[in-house]
């Protein structure tokens, strides 16, 4: 169905319709047909309160693989939602895809990220799992695309560098290698690398499921 363009698509949606038992399936499924009907109905699922969390989610990331910064408004939104999970879903798709709207509520995330105390246990995060496990990285990738001067620039770097020892072992270590300015102890700052931020987003969530 998927490689089948617009006549596949529409049997993606003849089965969402059904209810099946596996509907996230289909919605996710959805992310990679080729039409024009399966957009609305994706947007529709990620607004949808009565939908599941796993439903939604799965919405937001098929809307930023089919419409990449069309899709900005519902994934702008998704930052707002009273719901935790489905937040971070929607910074996950801004810092893949979305336009620059939300920077200022995404700054905000960080500086909130990074309130808290030192970790207790700063090895505890997992090098290979940053993409799910981390809660500074995803929005320090979503601002890295829009340090578009100087000065957002270093507004970014300052907040980091000046909380470095809030920063699990792993974050520290990613930083070094896709944004070294960051690195307060770093003897030559380096600006983002944005093509090595952008592939790190791309790889869990956002690559092709169904190829050849």
């Amino acid at each position: 169905m998927v490689r089948d363009g617009a006549a596949g698509e529409a049997m993606l949606i003849k089965l969402l319709a059904s209810n099946p038992d596996d509907k996230n399936a289909v919605i996710v499924a959805l992310g990679e047909a080729c039409g024009n009907a399966g957009i609305p109905i994706l947007h529709a699922i990620a607004a949808d309160r009565g939908a599941t969390i796993d439903e939604r989610c799965s919405a937001l990331v098929a809307l930023a693989k089919r419409q990449g910064s069309d899709a900005s408004e519902t994934l702008a939104r998704a930052l707002l939602d009273e719901d935790r999970v489905i937040r971070r879903y929607g910074l996950l798709c801004m810092a893949y895809v979305g336009d620059g709207r939300s920077w200022d509520a995404v700054l905000y995330a960080l500086r909130v990220s990074l309130a808290g105390p030192a970790p207790r246990f700063p090895f505890a995060l997992n090098p290979a799992a940053l993409f799910s496990q981390s809660e500074v990285l995803p929005p320090i990738a979503y601002l890295a695309r829009f340090a578009t001067n100087a000065s957002r620039e270093e507004m970014v770097v300052g907040l980091v560098s000046s909380n470095w020892d809030k920063l699990y072992n792993a974050e520290q270590e990613w930083l070094r290698s896709h944004w070294l300015a960051c690195d307060p102890n770093a003897e030559k700052p380096m600006p983002p690398n944005l093509s090595r931020i952008q592939s790190w987003i791309q790889r869990p969530f956002f690559a092709p499921l169904y190829v050849d």
